[in-house]
C-alpha cells in the first residue's frame, strides 16, 4: 500500500506486477492552518484495474514419470512458473535425439495444453531417443507470450515388436537342403534378438493360421538376430515346402518376447537325389553368415 501526494491531475504508477489487480483511491487535499487535510465524500474516487499480462518465467522441475513410459508414449510432469504473469496454458516441445539446448527446428513437434500437469505425449516411435521441454504461454489479445524453456529431459521409448522381415528368398536349392536370405524389418523397434524360421510341407500354407505348433508345420528354427541368411539341411527330396520367418525383439524391462508379423511365404520344391530320400526328422542350420541390410 502506497500513498502519493501530487498537485497534478494525473500520475504514472510504476513498479507494478503483471496481471495483478490493484485498487486506487483519489482524495482531495486542502490546507487548513498550515496542515493538509482530506476532504471526504464526493471528493473521493475509488477505482480498480488489472495490469496486462507479461512474459511468464519458465516452468519448473520438468520430469518424466518413468512408470508410465511405453513404446509410443511418455508422461511428463512439471511445476508452475514462479512468476506466471497470467500464464493460461503450456506448450510441450519434443524432437528426436538427445540435446542439451532447446532449439526449435523443422522436425520439432509441439502440443498445447491448458490442463494442469502431468501430460502424456502419444504417437512416439518405439526404441527412439527424444528430448522434451515445456514453455509457459500467455495470450494477451492477439499476442502470444512464451516463457524461456524449462529444463530439458531426454528419454528413450521402450522396445516394441518389429515389422515383418523383408524379401525372403530361396537362393539355392538342392535335393536335401535350401539356402535362405532375407532383409531385416524396415521398422526394427529395438534390437532384433533372433529370427524364427518356420518350415512346412505343402503349398499355400497360411502362417497366420498354421503356427509352428500346427501339424502342417514341421519345425521351427532359430538363428541369431544379427544374421540374415541360413541354410536348412536334411530335407526330403522331391518334396514341396513352404517357409517363412518372423523377427523377435526382447523387452529388457520384463523379458517379454515381441514377435513381428510373418514374412511373405516362399514355396520351393527339392529336386530328386541320387541316394534316395532322407529319413532325418530334425533340421539344423549348417551355415549362418552376415549380409548387408540393403
Amino acid at each position: 500500500k502506497k500513498s502519493i501526494i501530487s498537485t497534478s491531475t494525473s500520475i504514472l504508477l510504476t513498479d507494478l506486477k503483471p496481471h495483478t489487480s490493484y485498487t486506487y483511491t483519489v482524495r482531495a487535499l486542502v490546507t487548513k492552518r498550515g496542515c493538509l487535510q482530506y476532504l471526504w465524500g464526493k471528493e473521493t474516487i475509488e477505482k480498480t484495474f488489472t495490469t496486462r499480462q507479461a512474459k511468464p518465467s519458465p516452468p519448473q522441475n520438468l520430469s518424466l514419470i518413468k512408470k508410465r513410459l511405453t513404446s509410443d508414449s511418455v508422461t511428463v510432469d512439471w511445476q508452475s512458473p514462479v512468476f506466471p504473469n497470467g500464464c493460461n496454458s503450456y506448450v510441450i516441445y519434443y524432437r528426436v535425439g538427445s540435446y542439451t539446448v532447446a532449439t526449435v527446428t523443422e522436425d520439432t513437434k509441439q502440443e498445447f495444453t491448458s490442463a494442469l500437469p502431468p501430460y502424456t505425449l502419444y504417437g512416439l516411435q518405439p526404441f527412439t531417443s527424444y528430448t522434451v521441454w515445456v514453455q509457459a504461454v500467455n495470450h494477451e489479445g492477439s499476442s502470444t507470450l512464451e516463457s524461456d524453456p524449462s529444463n530439458l529431459e531426454t528419454f528413450k521409448t521402450l522396445t516394441d515388436a518389429p515389422s515383418q522381415p523383408r524379401q525372403l528368398q530361396c537362393v539355392y536349392t538342392q535335393s536335401t537342403s535350401v539356402r535362405l536370405q532375407w532383409l531385416p524389418p524396415f521398422h526394427l523397434n529395438g534390437v532384433i534378438a533372433k529370427y524364427n524360421i518356420i518350415l512346412a510341407k505343402g503349398r499355400s500354407v497360411n502362417p497366420l493360421i498354421n503356427s509352428f505348433k500346427s501339424l502342417a508345420v514341421h519345425v521351427q528354427m532359430t538363428v541369431d538376430g544379427s544374421v540374415n541368411d541360413a541354410t536348412l539341411t536334411n530335407l526330403r527330396d522331391l518334396t514341396w515346402y513352404s517357409v517363412w520367418i518372423v523377427a523377435v525383439n526382447v523387452r529388457k524391462s520384463d523379458g517379454k518376447q515381441l514377435t513381428s508379423p510373418p514374412s511373405d511365404v516362399k514355396g520351393f520344391g527339392t529336386p530328386g537325389g541320387a541316394i534316395g530320400k532322407s529319413t532325418h526328422k530334425q533340421f539344423q542350420v549348417t551355415s549362418c553368415t552376415c549380409t548387408d541390410d540393403g
